[in-house]
């Protein structure tokens, strides 16, 4: 019983920790804004899929 309850214990631990490492990791989407912001010259990103607009971003740029 004592076992069962210390590995209950480290497991929920474990999958605890790993929730939280997951949920404080940038998206692919803030990824690729910080890395478009700090090329020279880029001043707005466009993503058309089928046809139709799904993402539309300007950035801030010190020419």
């Amino acid at each position: 019983m004592k076992n069962t309850i210390l590995f209950l214990f480290f497991f929920i631990c474990l999958v605890a920790g790993a929730y939280l490492y997951f949920i404080n990791q940038p998206s692919n989407q803030e990824l690729l804004y910080k890395e478009l912001e700090s090329k020279d010259g880029v001043q707005t990103m466009l993503i058309i899929k089928n046809g139709e607009i799904i993402e539309d971003h300007a950035f801030e740029t010190c020419l």
